[in-house]
């Protein structure tokens, strides 16, 4: 005799696998746009120039051989002058014993001669004076060097 489910319970049931349809999606997407980020640097590695999505599907024809990653170089985080952005802060806040608001550190930054093209460079020197041990927090937004 077949189980007869009542209503709600089919729709509890649909719900759930519409979760897990959607968590599937999502994952799927994300390593879409990973397989797609690999297919561009095989076709750079190849010289030809990559065409629409998933760089024409390169990856397929290609055989990748196994060995060790390569370690990435990494550089100091520098604005267009060639300075980094701390060392700026850091400049500007040196003679300041009493400290200065994020917002007249960026326009002091700014001035001292770093070049930025963020929309937001508000956020980014904010996240650069949290650093404990570089900067000291004096009050709610007021940074002085540690």
């Amino acid at each position: 005799m077949p189980i007869v489910k009542s209503i709600e319970q089919l729709r509890r049931e649909l719900a759930q696998k519409e979760q897990v349809l959607n968590k599937l999606q999502m994952r799927r997407d994300k390593l879409q746009a990973k397989l797609e980020g690999v297919d561009k640097l095989i076709a750079q590695m190849l010289g030809q120039p990559v065409k629409g999505r998933r760089g024409g599907r390169l990856a397929a024809a290609i055989t990748v051989s196994k060995k060790a990653p390569v370690a990435r170089k990494t550089r100091k985080a520098q604005g267009r002058g060639g300075k980094a952005l701390v060392d700026y802060v850091k400049q500007v806040l040196a003679n300041k014993d009493n400290g200065m608001r994020v917002r007249d550190i960026m326009t002091a930054v700014k001035k001292a001669g770093y070049k930025s093209i963020s929309k937001d460079f508000y956020t980014i020197v904010a996240a650069t004076v949290r650093d404990p041990k570089t900067f000291t927090k004096l009050a709610r937004g007021v940074y002085k060097l540690a």
